[in-house]
């Protein structure tokens, strides 16, 4: 998994969305759209919307997309995350690694979570 997302289907409409990693609550915000990434796919979509690139083999990278603020939010925290639409005035897509997935109970929390570790070696890379 590179990433997931939760954004509007319309174009040019915001909802509100929150998000929260383990117990606290990170926040909630009126955007486009929200893209949860792991290491792997923080330099992708994650990237594009102004988050992070992760160099550690943990956490996620959290990012609200053209998110309706003055200040921009990122976070990047350890799985689990809950992801959720507090409010929508259009249908709101879940889309992962870039394809759309129709979700059994529209509306409702998508948890992210880990479950496996995948080591990568970048070409040329030196141990320390």
């Amino acid at each position: 998994l590179l990433d997931v997302a939760l954004v509007t289907s319309d174009a040019a409409r915001i909802s509100e969305y929150g998000v929260r990693a383990a117990d606290p609550r990170l926040g909630a915000f009126r955007a486009d759209g929200v893209v949860a990434a792991t290491p792997l796919g923080s330099a992708g979509y994650a990237r594009a919307a102004g988050g992070p690139v992760l160099a550690s083999a943990e956490g996620l990278a959290v990012v609200p997309v053209a998110e309706f603020a003055t200040t921009r939010g990122a976070w990047v925290v350890d799985p689990p995350l809950v992801c959720t639409v507090e409010r929508a005035e259009v249908p709101v897509a879940v889309v992962v690694d870039g394809d759309r997935v129709d979700a059994d109970s529209p509306g409702a929390p998508v948890r992210v979570t880990a479950t496996d570790r995948v080591d990568l070696l970048a070409p040329g890379a030196e141990s320390f």
